[in-house]
């Protein structure tokens, strides 16, 4: 089917579930949600516009890795240069992957030299949960959160004791397995796992052409291991420690003639004290580091590296007043760069204050924050946002948000030394964001639909400058992003259906052209059936073109691809699963002259002790 038949589709689906909705999983009132306010919510206490995909949900997706997890989520954008493992870019709403605050169990982990985070690294056996807020954020978190953020939780232990596994294998040559360990004795909850994911490639990442084309299969194989233990020391007390382990040896194309490859981690650790000093009066301390190393290798000798380490202090205080709750929060941000290039400034530190408030009257619900993030190098920045919803009927509510968010320069953009033909421009200013949305929403039980429109001016971008020499980076242009989000989930003759559609115009305001790799309509069609000890799924994800480059020269055609899914129960501990990715062969590209995977299967089995 055609892209643009397929995103037609998409939204005749959504607008015929709106009014008939009867099942989802994806998204109900009594779920708790805690990045759209620093504090655990309800979805149907908060005004921010949130997705919630659950553990049970993410064993069932059928996807393989969290870029094809996420891409699959209303308002979200996927580009991705070459198979798995590669670099993989996340836009929300149309705003840049820059735009992206991602966190893991409130730790930043991304790169500060290229300002972006490496999802195409985590594996997806260490998440319990993600939670997906749209819209300007920087007045909770900073810098970044002018798209939105991501926030990803690790597994925690519940309940006695158990082990669980997994193995499976692939095209390509793919071989998988996991071991994991999790529950409570006393008082201490825990959980700890490991798990391993190769694949030969199957496929050159880059097409012919292209500078570094090598036609050589280009593979990826990822270790992870995570540990999760909070200890309760009495009623009032808990600490805890955190810690995710992620390592990522990818193939790429950089030359005709050698073999190139890259070794990519994203860790963390972090340890918190939480505390609830008396009934109103709850605080939560917080000392965490996440990193980000990259080394590139040539014919298994390194060329460079770079590695990204943020250091993070956050003491949060929670108050019970009367009426709502209200947060104060003063974090700090020690950022370093240890690289084979000599940046003109290798460190930064980032200091915050933040107030926050959050109270349900009857009917109506209110949020608003306001946050001062001062950086070493460039100075002081303030945010703020407000938002207000209103439930007519206890399952129609509607909301409305106003925000700023700002985004920092990385220090590839800033301090990057001069090497002949480039170099960093130390007097960037942050990207400067003003954003608007509204929704309406219906929720009966586990029964959704909803309606969002969005509006995002984003002033003082930062783009590749080549009118100078060395070239650099500037603060030369502005865009304006508007829109509209579908999503509705319903039953129809025993299927369960989930769909989402956005359409949207994110724009250079000097041009009209399109943002680069930002498509004007992007959905997502999800049917489940289960019959007796079987499940089936089928999953259509479809895109309307996009342009590769910001003079909108270069046009990647749109795309829709299928996937398929089955599990049978075998019994109460075993599971087995099988998968079909990209069913009818679809040839597409995200970013110009990287290939993507074509029709590929697997099939694995699943272990949980009962």
């Amino acid at each position: 089917m055609h892209p643009r038949h397929t995103l037609s589709a998409i939204a005749l689906a959504v607008l015929s579930t709106i009014s008939t909705a009867h099942a989802d999983d994806s998204y109900t009132l009594d779920d708790v949600i805690v990045t759209a306010t620093r504090t655990p919510v309800t979805a149907a206490q908060t005004t921010s516009d949130v997705t919630v995909i659950s553990q049970e949900q993410i064993r069932n997706a059928g996807q393989s890795t969290l870029v094809e997890l996420l891409q699959a989520q209303p308002g979200l954008e996927l580009s991705q240069n070459g198979g798995a493992g590669t670099s993989a870019s996340i836009y929300i709403r149309g705003a840049n992957a820059a735009h992206t605050l991602v966190l893991v169990d409130g730790v930043r982990v991304g790169s500060i030299t290229l300002g972006t985070t490496p999802l195409e690294s985590i594996a997806l056996n260490q998440i319990d949960h993600i939670e997906i807020v749209r819209g300007a954020a920087s007045s909770l978190y900073g810098s970044d959160a002018v798209g939105g953020v991501i926030q990803i939780f690790t597994k925690q232990g519940t309940g006695a004791p158990k082990l669980n596994a997994a193995i499976g294998l692939g095209s390509y040559g793919r071989n998988q397995a996991r071991v994991g360990y999790n529950g409570q004795v006393g008082d201490t909850r825990f959980s700890m796992g490991a798990g391993y994911d190769k694949t030969n490639g199957g496929f050159s990442a880059t097409r012919p052409g292209t500078y570094g084309y090598n036609p050589d299969n280009d593979g990826d194989t990822k270790y992870s291991a995570h540990l999760n233990v909070d200890q309760k020391i009495n009623a009032q007390n808990n600490v805890g420690l955190i810690t995710l382990y992620n390592r990522d040896r990818v193939e790429y194309d950089s030359s005709a003639t050698t073999y190139d490859d890259s070794v990519n981690q994203v860790n963390s650790i972090s340890a918190y004290w939480k505390s609830q000093f008396n009934s109103f009066w709850q605080s939560r301390v917080l000392i965490g580091r996440g990193e980000n190393l990259s080394t590139a290798f040539s014919n298994n000798n390194a060329t460079s590296h770079f590695n990204s380490s943020q250091v993070q202090y956050q003491w949060q205080n929670n108050f019970a007043l009367p009426v709502g709750t209200l947060t104060a929060l003063a974090e700090r941000n020690e950022q370093q760069v240890n690289s084979s290039q000599t940046y003109t400034i290798y460190n930064r530190n980032v200091n915050a204050l933040q107030l926050a408030y959050q109270a349900n009257i009857g009917a109506n619900s209110v949020q608003a924050s306001l946050r001062r993030d001062n950086y070493s190098d460039l100075g002081s920045h303030s945010t703020g946002s407000v938002g207000y919803g209103y439930a007519f009927t206890p399952n129609w509510r509607a909301t409305a948000n106003y925000g700023t968010a700002f985004h920092a320069p990385s220090f590839n953009d800033m301090y990057y030394p001069n090497i002949g033909f480039y170099t960093g421009n130390p007097n960037l200013r942050p990207e400067q964001s003003r954003q608007a949305d509204i929704g309406l929403r219906y929720t009966a039980g586990v029964n959704q639909a909803g309606v969002t429109v969005f509006e995002n001016r984003v002033k003082d971008l930062i783009i590749y400058d080549s009118s100078v020499f060395p070239t650099t980076m500037s603060n030369i242009a502005n865009a304006t992003i508007r829109g509209v989000e579908l999503s509705a989930g319903t039953q129809l003759a025993g299927v369960l259906v989930k769909t989402n559609y956005t359409y949207q115009s994110p724009e250079d305001d000097a041009t009209g052209n399109l943002l680069a790799r930002r498509a004007r309509q992007h959905g997502t069609v999800d049917l489940a059936k289960s019959l007796g000890d079987w499940a089936f799924g089928a999953q259509a994800v479809a895109s309307s073109a996009r342009y590769n480059d910001a003079a909108n020269t270069t046009r990647l055609g749109g795309y829709t691809i299928v996937n398929l899914r089955a599990s049978y129960k075998v019994n109460a501990e075993w599971r087995a699963i099988a998968k079909l990715n990209n069913a009818f062969n679809k040839d597409y590209q995200t970013v110009s002259g990287y290939n993507t995977p074509g029709a590929n299967i697997f099939v694995g089995l699943e272990w949980q002790q009962k």
